[in-house]
């Protein structure tokens, strides 16, 4: 029978939200003693307070059939349904008839519920006294936040007054580092004051109280950073270390990683690596394999550095410091090398990507961008493209734009053509992860880069674009991660960071379930589809996919280009 009676409670306490009871327990008799009655069905009960409150409990309805009043004579019935409400949801600022409003007009001729003690000036709304002062308008006319000063105390014993608006507070959030009074009075003489949690730290010159997880968190939280002092092993949460000298606490990310947080090192000793990772002799401290033989020791004893390939064993290039660079990088007009030896000496005719500048080779992505480079000023001479500059856009009248005034949604060409081809219809879905870098670098690949920052990881919309060292049979290739639906691309030229003549035409794509076997897209013709590129390299261009492709890896395959093949990319999926 208790168990019943817990049942019923239940129900009760879901109030128009709960369901009927399935199989109770009963029998076949809903038990009028309880208070329960039985659906049409036969299958289930119901609580008489549920019947004709506008809500069907029962599958069959039957709980709201030939409603005229309610069940209890305190309940409003609203006029153009069967729904009953009781006293709490009439006048509490929200629409519950399922009808309209019924339930919020004329309020001042109805009674509050018991769990309202105030009311708005105006409209009679009720509301809770905890609601009154508390910095957040609740009545449609204000009324409950103001006068707010000259009231007595907060309606709740754990709220306290700010001393000039009278907006109250929760004491919590009293010397918390946080103003909460307009007058900061808050935060003032917190040195005097006791924290609201007894658990909390107390910052010795400020008196702000922190949180007990912050101390000796390995981060200074206090301005005088006494939360990291004088800790002990029990004040460190789990899984940070306790340095053995004293403190700090050092975060788990931070252990073996090659980097010496506590004065004695202990944070990089006795460490365990993962499987590719190397272990620095005598420290035994964790680096990655990207700091291996990359001519930069990580190791105190610069073992990871020793016994190294070469870097003509590895097919690389050799600065003066033993760091390694790409063939690509010599003599490209960048110093890679620290000393700039992969500069020096460099021959000349200088190819298709440079420009000759002093004897010695530029490259073109560093032409007409407004810097002088040769030392005569020769690669910003001749900058112009339709007789405007290097960073404007030729409309066919003659007018120069700025690359700003490109698909601003103001037409500034005579023929509009500065505002076409926008991208603005966008393929279904949402973007796949390349420009926010939710997709990480090492899913994007590509079948040759000119130098690594033209990687094909730089193909994200974010200022540099992928360059391949050739522009024959290229692609670009992104790993999903997981089967997805692929719904189009979004493309752009170089911009600004690379040839100012420089974007892909045209293009097709390829689809791949395991990254070994490619499937050309095709379109209704059934043939490989070519899709329009680039006009230029400023404007992006969207190209929805006819039909959607299920995959896990696409690729895509510049197949015309103005200049040199200089892209950046986006993939748009329904699923993620």
């Amino acid at each position: 029978m208790a168990t019943d009676l817990l049942m019923i409670a239940c129900l009760l306490s879901f109030g128009n939200v709960s369901l009927a009871l399935q199989n109770p327990g009963f029998g076949e008799e809903c038990p009028l003693s309880f208070g329960l009655s039985s659906c049409d069905s036969g299958d289930a009960c119901f609580h008489v307070l549920q019947q004709c409150d506008g809500w069907e409990h029962c599958e069959d309805g039957s709980d709201e059939k030939n409603c005229t009043v309610c069940p209890l004579a305190d309940y409003f019935k609203c006029p153009n349904s069967s729904a009953c409400l009781p006293p709490e949801l009439v006048c509490d600022g929200g629409d519950d008839c399922p009808e309209g409003s019924d339930d919020e007009e004329d309020c001042w001729s109805k009674e509050c519920g018991e769990i309202y003690t105030s009311r708005c000036d105006s409209s009679g709304i009720c509301y809770l006294e905890e609601w009154e002062c508390d910095g957040y308008e609740y009545c449609p006319d204000g009324s409950d936040e103001q006068n707010c000063a000259s009231k007595e105390a907060c309606a709740d014993s754990n709220y306290i007054r700010c001393p000039t608006s009278g907006i109250c507070f929760f004491r919590g959030w009293e010397c918390d580092g946080f103003p909460f009074c307009e007058d900061g009075s808050d935060e003032e003489d917190c040195r005097s004051k006791e924290c609201y949690n007894s658990d909390d730290f107390k910052c010795e010159s400020s008196g702000v109280c922190l949180d007990p997880h912050l101390r000796c968190d390995g981060s200074d939280d206090c301005l005088d950073g006494t939360d990291e002092r004088h800790c002990t092993a029990d004040d460190c949460p789990s899984p940070m270390l306790f340095c053995e000298t004293g403190g700090p606490c050092v975060p788990a990310a931070r252990l073996c990683d090659g980097v010496g947080d506590c004065p004695d090192g202990s944070d990089e000793t006795d460490c365990v690596c993962t499987v590719v990772d190397f272990q620095c002799e005598n420290s035994g401290s964790c680096v990655t394999p990207s700091g291996v033989c990359n001519g930069l020791p990580d190791c105190g004893d610069a073992s990871d550095e020793l016994l190294c390939q070469s870097c003509a064993e590895k097919g690389l290039w050799q600065c003066d410091s033993a760091m390694c660079i790409n063939n690509a990088s010599v003599c490209d007009g960048d110093k890679d090398c620290s000393s700039g030896a992969d500069e020096d000496n460099c021959p000349t005719p200088c190819h298709v990507l440079q420009l000759e500048c002093d004897g010695k080779c530029l490259p073109k992505y560093r032409a007409c961008n407004g810097i002088d480079d040769c030392t005569n000023g020769e690669d910003e001479i001749n900058c112009t493209s339709g007789g405007c500059g290097a960073r404007q856009f030729p409309c066919e009248d003659g007018t120069c734009l700025l690359e700003s005034q490109l698909c601003d949604n103001l037409t500034d060409c005579s023929g509009g053509e500065d505002e076409e081809d926008c991208g603005d219809v966008l393929p279904p879905g949402f973007p796949l992860g390349l420009t926010s870098r939710y997709i990480p670098d090492v899913f994007i690949n590509a079948s040759s880069e000119y130098k690594p920052e033209f990687a094909a990881s730089q193909v994200r919309h974010t200022g540099y674009c992928w360059v391949p060292r050739s522009v024959v049979d290229q692609w670009l290739q992104v790993y999903f991660g997981k089967t997805t639906d692929v719904t189009g691309v979004v493309i752009s030229g170089g911009g600004a960071n690379w040839d100012l003549g420089s974007w892909v035409t045209s293009f097709t794509l390829a689809f791949s379930m395991d990254g070994a076997s490619w499937a050309p897209y095709k379109g209704h013709s059934n043939s490989v589809q070519v899709f329009q590129g680039n006009r230029d390299r400023y404007n992006r261009v969207s190209r929805p996919l006819p039909t959607g492709v299920t995959s896990r890896y696409i690729r895509l395959y510049p197949t015309g280009f103005e200049g040199w093949v200089a892209m950046v990319m986006e993939v748009y999926v329904t699923n993620g």
